[in-house]
């Protein structure tokens, strides 16, 4: 009797189970373009790859929510810092001072670029183009950790990377064979190189296409350009962050340091 007792109290608390939670939705890949939402707190704002779009409207963007221009950039570069200290390249034979000004010409670089008002963010509310400066770092770290040989560019020369020094560097980090160039490892020469649009990008075979005047860029130019570097990496987070497979580890980093820097201040 008492089993039965206890078989029927368990068949009711299932039923009692069943009937009161919420069937779960079927499980979805994200679609190529679409930026996967790791917290409610962040927004990502998919733009049609190719096409043109009106900036984000004031009431999406609290613009006076981002600081004085120095504080931006200050925690943009302690972020590089914290996720690539300066240790870790002094261990490969750099000088501080070299490191140092690598950091603030990419911090700068990248704020030109998210300060452009004819750049919308890719966050909605508070702080959204300190975030995305966060997030365009976030993606050079998590792919090259600032390393100087891929940045400026040598990690995409063949002659270099037959040499004794290349090929010792290359060990860390060989650039997908020498076809993925600066921070983010964008792979910019596939397919004619790349032309930026008002707010995403073509390939240069497609931009040809429709306009054969069109001089597209290639990644032995970007990369001696920081802004122009940056302003691409935006181009293409902003259209197609699935070219990416870090790039969800790459929003995780930047999440957080963003909420590490928000503690700060408070």
């Amino acid at each position: 009797m008492r089993a039965f007792l206890v078989w029927l109290f368990l068949v009711i608390a299932l039923a009692v189970w069943i009937v009161t939670t919420e069937p779960l939705a079927p499980a979805m890949a994200e679609p190529i373009g679409v930026q996967p939402k790791l917290t409610s707190a962040v927004l990502w704002l998919p733009v049609p790859c190719n096409e043109p779009c009106e900036p984000c409207p004031s009431d999406v963007i609290n613009e006076a929510s981002d600081t004085t221009w120095d504080v931006v950039e200050t925690r943009l570069m302690s972020a590089m810092y914290f996720w690539a200290p300066v240790k870790v390249h002094l261990a490969n034979g750099e000088h501080e001072d070299e490191v140092r000004k690598r950091y603030e010409t990419f911090a700068h670089s990248t704020m030109l670029v998210i300060f452009d008002a004819n750049e919308p963010p890719l966050y909605r509310g508070d702080n959204a183009r300190e975030r995305t400066g966060l997030r365009l770092l976030a993606q050079g770290f998590v792919e090259s950790s600032f390393s100087d040989y891929v940045l400026d560019g040598r990690c995409n020369d063949r002659a270099w990377r037959m040499t004794g020094i290349g090929q010792t560097m290359l060990r860390r980090g060989g650039c997908d064979d020498g076809v993925a160039y600066g921070m983010a490892q964008i792979h910019v020469n596939q397919n004619g190189g790349i032309v930026l649009t008002e707010r995403g990008w073509l390939s240069g075979d497609e931009a040809k296409k429709r306009d054969p005047g069109v001089v597209p860029l290639m990644g032995n130019v970007i990369v001696t350009d920081a802004e122009l570097y940056m302003r691409v990496l935006l181009h293409c987070i902003r259209t197609t962050p699935g070219m990416w497979s870090s790039a969800s580890k790459a929003q995780e980093v930047a999440e957080y340091a963003y909420s590490w820097s928000r503690k700060e201040r408070n």
